[in-house]
């Protein structure tokens, strides 16, 4: 699996390849064997979003194709991608499975590449939606809505988005979510938010209802400043 590139899906423990339409996560129910083939019947228990949906192929002479289509969607065909996934956050249609850490980070991503100008106005946007879909599933979280941790994550993607915009060499190459995360993978690493903050001050009351500054290191205002080596927090 090294020579393709992919990720680990946490729920599952599954590989998930890069640069197909989407995959289908699959229970399996049965096989028949067909010749020296086997043929496998699933059960479709989970779908992962346009990975690498939005990627395109090159054909022989250098000319670059769209994929093809996966599904009638809205009167025509479309991938299964972020123009999808996008519908659903903001249907709030997204179910509390789906909700993860880096289905925050992909629709922080799509609302500040939209929205390059308008900063503020796509964070108004991105906390609209955590807090329909809060609404919609209260019964179900685990924590309430968080001020301060949105922000610090909306910081944190807004450097990363900038730093892409700048350094994307072809600008006639679709933005891929996934490309993106494997040029910034430490917005995944779960230990970021501790170098800015103690637990105790992040998961605080002020901090879900207002943003409170961080008491460990203050935030970074470049990429650079945010990838520098820093002392382990105790």
């Amino acid at each position: 699996m090294s020579a393709f590139p992919h990720h680990v899906d946490d729920r599952t423990g599954l590989p998930i390849l890069h640069n197909c339409l989407g995959v289908l996560i699959c229970r399996a129910v049965k096989h028949v064997e067909v010749g020296d083939h086997q043929c496998w019947f699933g059960e479709v228990v989970g779908i992962v979003h346009g990975v690498g949906g939005s990627k395109k192929d090159t054909d022989k002479v250098g000319r670059k194709r769209e994929g093809g289509p996966l599904v009638y969607y809205e009167s025509q065909y479309r991938s299964v991608g972020d123009q999808v996934f996008m519908t659903k956050i903001e249907d709030g249609a997204l179910s509390i499975r789906e909700w993860t850490h880096r289905a925050h980070l992909r629709m922080a991503w799509n609302y500040l590449r939209d929205t390059p100008d308008q900063e503020e106005a796509a964070y108004v946007k991105i906390r609209a939606a955590i807090l329909s879909h809060n609404k919609t599933n209260g019964h179900l979280l685990k924590h309430p809505f968080n001020e301060t941790m949105t922000r610090l994550y909306f910081h944190l993607v807004r450097l990363a988005v900038q730093d892409d915009v700048r350094s994307r060499s072809n600008d006639d190459e679709t933005p891929d979510f996934l490309d993106f995360l494997a040029r910034y993978p430490f917005l995944e690493d779960a230990k970021l938010k501790d170098r800015f903050y103690t637990e105790d001050v992040l998961l605080g009351v002020d901090a879900r209802e207002r943003f409170v500054p961080p008491n460990r290191a203050p935030l970074p205002t470049t990429l650079a400043e945010l990838l520098s080596p820093v002392e382990d927090v105790a």
